[in-house]
């Protein structure tokens, strides 16, 4: 079963941003994909999430980039500490959050 909490596009970092997140400042994460389903290959920073969970992020360690699929990191944006960069915003990817935002509204019914 999938199911998602709190969620809100509008508030959502652009793809390429460097964030730090709760707890741990030296480890420095690259947003590269939304609303990512939990399945047993991926990792979240609570070892207690169920998979089927959805994570607002899928992050990379910042420059070391993509390794195996368990080094990437699932969070949700209350987990976020600092924002490091802010990735590239333009017309496309406007339009592109502005259909995620219409597409899990008519997912989740909310």
């Amino acid at each position: 079963m999938v199911t998602k909490e709190n969620t809100s596009v509008k508030n959502l970092l652009p793809l390429g941003s460097v964030v730090t997140l709760k707890g741990s400042d030296l480890h420095r994460l690259m947003i590269i994909e939304y609303y990512v389903v939990k399945d047993s290959k991926k990792a979240s920073i609570d070892p207690n999430d169920l998979t089927g969970k959805v994570f607002d992020y899928e992050g990379i360690d910042w420059y070391e980039g993509r390794a195996e699929p368990r080094e990437f990191i699932l969070f949700n944006h209350d987990k976020i500490q600092n924002v490091l960069f802010r990735g590239y915003i333009n017309d496309t990817s406007r339009e592109f959050m502005n259909k995620l935002d219409q597409h899990i509204k008519e997912k989740y019914n909310i």
